[in-house]
């Protein structure tokens, strides 16, 4: 019976131990990412942007469409055509009824609309081109801030290693510094000091604990992911340093531009000549002999040409308007290539700072080493105390922790040096 109650605990600690590990996950940025663009529903915007460009091109056929109307006319006149007037001996002619109804059936087909449909057909295609630019350029900001949050999370991770071996460094010197205090070999003012330094560690762990757990709740609630305070993030690939992505604002100043040529053509068609075919026929009274006083079967057919004439007017003048609008996205090109020459100029020093950084700590680190060697020999003679040798540990360890710090805002340098957005609006309404 022991051996059995034996074997359930162990299967019980076995059981708990495997949990525990699969309760804890690893989280990489690109699921970060992946989980937050999934969440966002970019997927289902982009199928949305392309049926409305669909259903935009379907509603603008009706331009080429035969267009087809039925109408009703029923008026009472106070007088009719008579033939007797215009002639000088009376004939007995049957006198037009007064009350007449006139309905049918009315077709029109456009035959040449100065090629305004092709030109409005293009235009929604730009609209779309428009809606996945804006598209692509909020899902590169949304990628971006889920960076940031994830460098910002292991930045603390390592200022929270820092912290932590100074505590442990602090800590035994307190306790040293009692000792010392009891054996009256040291000042109470000593010992105080000591504490004071402590509990100002203390608040700083605490605050990087409060900011981790923040940060964490931002992280998860963009991502829809379960974050837990136990789960590892994992240090990016140098791949992420090399993926470059395109900033949307060079391909939507094409956009624009395109659109505003587009524009001019629209309104060039309007100035242009139309030509229609048109159809009628139904039922009326009168018919198309008015001389006929029955209702009668009537039927039209023929040709128009619309020629407007003051449409070249207008188009003039809206030309003047485009014009206007092209300057303006010129200027706007022109101040965003600055804006972002300022921004790579900015990352780029803070590539450089960083890279000079790192050299350094990479000397400090061997100092650190060879210190910590030294006093480790001599601590082995007996000629120094074993704080000393902790100290050297320490200190080699915060040097190390400080390079991988500045290796990481280095990681994340590179990575935003890449995927730079122009934040300049240049949509022209």
């Amino acid at each position: 019976m022991f051996r059995f109650y034996v074997w359930i605990l162990c299967l019980t600690g076995v059981m708990v131990f495997f949990g525990e590990a699969n309760a804890q996950q690893v989280v990489t940025l690109d699921k970060c990412r992946e989980m937050a663009l999934v969440g966002h529903g970019f997927e289902h915007r982009t199928k949305v942007l392309a049926n409305e460009a669909e259903a935009r091109v379907s509603y603008l056929e009706k331009m080429v469409r035969p267009q087809v109307s039925a109408f009703a006319v029923f008026s009472y006149q106070s007088d009719v055509p008579d033939p007797n007037s215009a002639l000088e001996f009376g004939f007995d002619f049957v006198p037009l009824a007064k009350d007449q109804y006139r309905t049918g059936v009315l077709v029109k087909q456009q035959l040449y609309g100065g090629g305004e449909f092709r030109y409005k057909r293009e235009l929604a295609g730009l609209d779309r081109l428009s809606g996945e630019n804006d598209l692509y350029r909020s899902r590169v900001l949304l990628e971006n801030s889920v960076d940031d949050l994830f460098f910002e999370i292991l930045l603390l991770n390592e200022s929270k290693k820092i912290l932590e071996s100074q505590y442990g460094l602090y800590s035994e010197r307190v306790g040293q510094a009692k000792a010392l205090h009891e054996n009256g070999k040291v000042l109470v003012t000593q010992v105080l000091q000591l504490e004071l330094a402590l509990e100002k560690l203390e608040v700083q762990m605490e605050g990087l604990v409060l900011a981790n757990d923040r940060l964490r709740a931002i992280l998860a609630a963009v991502t829809g992911m379960d974050i837990g305070l136990g789960d590892s993030l994992v240090v990016p690939g140098h791949m992420l340093v090399r993926e470059e992505v395109a900033d949307p604002f060079y391909e939507r100043f094409d956009i624009e531009k395109r659109k505003v040529e587009l524009s001019a053509k629209v309104s060039l068609s309007g100035a242009r000549p139309r030509a229609y075919f048109f159809g009628a026929g139904g039922y009326a009274r009168p018919g198309l002999d008015i001389f006929d006083n029955s209702p009668d079967v009537y039927g039209v057919a023929g040709l128009s040409l619309v020629i407007p004439i003051s449409a070249w007017r207008d188009h003039r003048q809206f030309r003047r308007v485009l014009d206007y609008k092209m300057e303006l996205l010129e200027s706007a090109k022109n101040s965003a290539q600055i804006e972002r020459n300022a921004s790579l100029a900015g990352v780029q020093g803070e590539i450089i700072a960083l890279e000079r950084k790192i050299e350094n700590d990479k000397r400090l680190v061997e100092k650190c080493r060879n210190i910590r060697v030294v006093v480790t020999k001599l601590h082995n003679l007996g000629e120094v105390a074993a704080a000393d040798v902790t100290e050297a540990l320490t200190g080699e360890a915060n040097a190390m922790v400080e390079m991988e710090r500045h290796s990481l805002e280095l990681l994340r340098a590179k990575i935003r040096k890449n995927r730079l957005v122009t934040s300049f609006n240049i949509v022209q309404e």
